[in-house]
């Protein structure tokens, strides 16, 4: 009885690489190396660390996202508006920040339907 009561069934782990990434101790020179990439995935993982770690980072994620939104590629452009919304409903995005990108986003027709959906509390 002791030794049935002492078996059992060992659950498989399965890793899931996208939360390895998020939880990855990223550099700055990481994050500097990602966003100047146009690789989709790398750039999100990149955003996401500094979603989470935001505390003095506030300039250089200002600048980056004005930056990842004249990017060429429209994935790249969208995901950078939607973190714009992500920090700015945080209120991490300095006012004078807000406004760049509001007019960014008004000059770009692929992507100046985000000043409705992100931008629409007064700016």
């Amino acid at each position: 009885d002791s030794f049935l009561k002492g078996l059992y069934i060992e659950e498989e782990v399965e890793i899931d690489e996208d939360s390895q990434e998020i939880t990855r101790n990223w550099t700055m020179e990481e994050i500097k190396i990602a966003f100047s990439s146009n690789d989709f995935l790398e750039i999100g993982y990149a955003l996401d660390y500094l979603y989470i770690n935001s505390t003095n980072h506030i300039q250089f994620i200002e600048q980056s996202i004005i930056n990842l939104l004249q990017n060429s590629d429209l994935e790249i452009k969208s995901l950078a508006a939607n973190y714009a919304h992500h920090f700015n409903e945080e209120g991490l995005l300095s006012p004078i920040c807000i406004q760049e990108l509001v007019s960014i986003l008004r000059k770009d027709k692929e992507i100046e339907y985000y000043i409705e959906m992100f931008f629409s509390e007064g700016n």
